[in-house]
């Protein structure tokens, strides 16, 4: 999408995938929509501390 949004179709549910702004270089912040129908969930995931939580458990 021209926005940036990665927006992918499978079956009956449609996910979008947006990064937020206004995070610095140690973030990566997204938003994520699921539609299945009338129905949808809406999330933000920090995939950064996601990633650090991951690393330091070795």
């Amino acid at each position: 999408m021209p926005d940036g949004t990665l927006q992918i179709v499978l079956d009956n549910r449609e996910y979008r995938v947006r990064r937020l702004t206004g995070v610095g270089l140690e973030k990566l912040k997204i938003n994520l929509r699921l539609n299945v129908g009338n129905l949808f969930h809406l999330d933000t995931l920090d995939l950064y501390q996601a990633e650090r939580g991951r690393t330091s458990h070795r």
